[in-house]
């Protein structure tokens, strides 16, 4: 039995799109890190990040010139108060290694707990 060459394509298809599914989170992200990092919403997306307690991206946002301290346009927040809500240790001592306003408050008011 001879198997069409559309069912080979759609095949190849499915694998493709399983295979992407799954790579490591973050991994789109530090392919366009330069593109990111350059946006208007850089503070946005460094902050999104830190939520997700995705340390590779966020150090590569400020490796690549975000400024550690940037907000989000929404609840004002910065990177060390995503991290803090996570509880990622890692990213915290990073953040504030690298000059992190540890009393930055958020559009409530609020410090990073």
């Amino acid at each position: 039995m001879e198997i069409a060459p559309a069912r080979w394509a759609a095949l190849g298809l499915v694998v493709l799109l399983l295979a992407l599914g799954e790579l490591p989170d973050g991994f789109w992200q530090r392919v366009f890190i330069r593109r990111m990092a350059a946006s208007p919403r850089a503070g946005d997306l460094l902050v999104y990040a830190a939520y997700r307690s995705d340390f590779g991206t966020v150090r590569a946002f400020i490796l690549h010139g975000v400024p550690v301290d940037a907000i989000d346009h929404s609840e004002w927040r910065t990177a060390l108060h995503g991290a803090a809500v996570k509880g990622d240790t890692q990213t915290l001592r990073y953040l504030v290694s690298k000059g992190a306003n540890i009393n930055a408050l958020d559009r409530s008011a609020d410090r990073p707990p």
